[in-house]
């Protein structure tokens, strides 16, 4: 999943201080609205108010995306 978060955000510095994977992918937008059109999501370390909002939408959209289905009752083979 694609994060996008603010420049001083503990757990990408982390990241950045592993090694030089991170800091290569690492992409910059001009707002936040420019990173959520591109499909990122808000960082749960530096974001956590928007993070959460993005999260409790993905919950409702994954609940009401689910078919209304019933369950069914086992029934061995009957022998009519």
């Amino acid at each position: 999943m694609k994060i996008y978060g603010r420049l001083d955000c503990p757990s990408a510095l982390r990241a950045i201080k592993r090694g030089p994977t991170y800091a290569r992918y690492r992409v910059f937008f001009a707002d936040e609205a420019s990173a959520i059109a591109a499909g990122f999501r808000p960082c749960g370390v530096c974001m956590r108010a928007a993070y959460g909002k993005w999260k409790a939408a993905k919950q409702k959209n994954n609940l009401s995306a689910r078919p209304n289905t019933k369950q069914s009752t086992y029934e061995p083979n009957k022998k009519s």
